[in-house]
């Protein structure tokens, strides 16, 4: 009997040692052990290889080993775990993990480290940037041609990576477009949207850079309280769900003006809010020059967990008690529109005035530091109130003062193909007055700047197409152009 137990002992001991190398046993130091083959424990990342010299392992809980790219966690925990060797999962800062020497300028992807310096090749966490196709000179005019029309309050129009577009109108609906001209309701949230004042309502949406599988849509909106939300929804087809909303963030507003109102991924896959100020003249409360706040910043997040979002640890304010973790930028009043150069990643940011200047900012995508771009003390290269003496701002590229418009537009740098003599400039106009202009930087630094259609339209917005063309909305006629040369 005796030996009967012994015998059945040690089968069981081989086959909880079996057990145990195929579901992966957590250690006492609570790192994850992967078996030799799969199938992989819920602890491994991506299905990971067994451990070797190249391979990254995860523990549980910090402090993270040197090679976890911005510090990973397993899954479970809410954060991107990146695994030793592709294929990288989307949430992946660059789709790269460490690696043990700097990546070559003319490497096929761009290695990411967890913290700074950082390498030449990253544009705002992607690869290297294309060099220019062609030399970029100043157009003398463009054309605007009716694309459609009988939309209500139109405010904004983009694509989703293929050849629909998508139309905002400020009430709660958004539009499907097609290039037919024909349309459909893509989603009714007007219920849930204030749109009693002209800066409120539904404002901008963002479908996610890998929307076609996994179905997200985001968009930004001022709700029934008067706060505004981002949201996230599920899409099929040309219908967005309006019951799976998950609210991502709400911020309180404290005045019914400067909401804002655009969001837009990145080309590192994060996802950008364009807050205002909060409202009021002059921004009473103080918020532009106070990165504890997300009013008058430009927020960048991480949604690509199952948590609402995390922060990058590249964020200029990660960990840091001067300010909120989610701010990129400040020092803004109504960023009214903003995107990034399809080709280099380059940031643009335009920015509504008080009383003196409109302004353009601008943010290279190689730059990984938080710009204070100056309001309230600074209202472009004005100075706005005493403390100007005493603030640094990273002054605008461009600006006018009100002789010539009074509430700047945002826009887009063309990368289309119709319009050969407006590549590589940016388009952007002024609401009140329907003035376009079209500007690039020259190689000493300096930006040049030429007007290229007094249209006379109410620009809300420009928009962007899945080829790089360019369209204009004219607010109160409810019509979109294309712009042509």
């Amino acid at each position: 009997m005796k030996q009967r137990l012994l015998g059945l002992f040690s089968v069981l001991t081989l086959l909880l040692t079996a057990l145990a190398g195929q579901n992966g046993v957590v250690s006492a130091d609570d790192e994850c052990v992967i078996p030799d083959s799969g199938p992989w424990p819920a602890c491994a990342t991506g299905g990971t290889r067994p451990p070797s010299a190249s391979d990254c392992v995860i523990p549980e809980s910090g402090p993270w080993p040197p090679c976890a790219t911005g510090g990973s966690v397993a899954e479970g925990a809410g954060e991107c775990v990146i695994p030793a060797s592709g294929p990288w999962p989307s949430c992946a800062t660059g789709g790269s993990a460490p690696a043990p020497t700097p990546p070559q300028e003319n490497s096929a992807e761009c290695v990411i480290p967890a913290s700074g310096p950082w390498p030449p090749c990253a544009v705002g966490g992607g690869g290297p940037a294309p060099a220019p196709t062609q030399d970029v000179t100043l157009p003398q005019s463009i054309s605007l041609t009716q694309f459609a029309d009988g939309f209500n309050d139109p405010v904004y129009i983009t694509h989703a990576d293929d050849s629909r577009l998508f139309v905002v109108e400020r009430a709660g609906r958004v539009y499907v477009l097609n290039q037919d001209g024909t349309r459909q309701l893509y989603l009714d949230i007007s219920d849930r949207v204030l749109s009693d004042e002209s800066e409120r309502g539904l404002l901008s949406i963002a479908f996610h850079p890998f929307v076609t599988p996994n179905r997200r849509v985001f968009v930004y909106y001022t709700d029934i309280a008067a706060d505004v939300v981002v949201s996230e929804f599920r899409a099929s087809g040309n219908v967005a769900d309006r019951q799976t909303e998950k609210k991502i963030i709400v911020v309180e507003q404290p005045a019914q003006n400067h909401n804002g109102g655009q969001i837009q991924f990145g080309p590192d896959n994060y996802l950008y809010i364009g807050l205002g100020d909060g409202g009021g003249s002059g921004d009473p409360l103080s918020h532009g020059q106070n990165p504890s706040t997300l009013l008058g910043s430009m927020l960048r997040i991480n949604i690509n967990g199952p948590v609402l979002y995390n922060i990058p640890v590249d964020n200029p304010f990660f960990g840091d008690p001067a300010g909120r973790d989610e701010v990129w930028a400040y020092g803004l009043r109504n960023p009214w529109r903003f995107s990034f150069d399809r080709q280099t990643g380059d940031l643009y940011i335009a920015d509504v005035g008080q009383g003196e200047r409109e302004e353009v900012n601008f943010q290279r995508s190689r730059t990984w530091v938080g710009h204070n771009y100056g309001w309230n003390a600074w209202e472009g290269t004005f100075c706005h109130t005493s403390a100007c003496n005493s603030t640094e701002q990273t002054a605008p590229v461009l600006q006018y003062d009100h002789s010539q418009g009074c509430s700047v537009t945002g826009g887009y740098v063309y990368r289309g193909s119709e319009v050969s003599q407006l590549w590589g400039n940016y388009l952007y106009g002024d609401f009140c007055n329907g003035n376009i202009w079209a500007a690039h930087q020259v190689n000493d630094g300096d930006w040049v700047n030429t007007l290229v259609n007094a249209s006379g339209l109410f620009i809300s917005s420009f928009g962007e197409d899945v080829n790089g063309e360019l369209y204009v909305i004219d607010y109160v006629s409810g019509t979109i152009y294309k712009v042509g040369p």
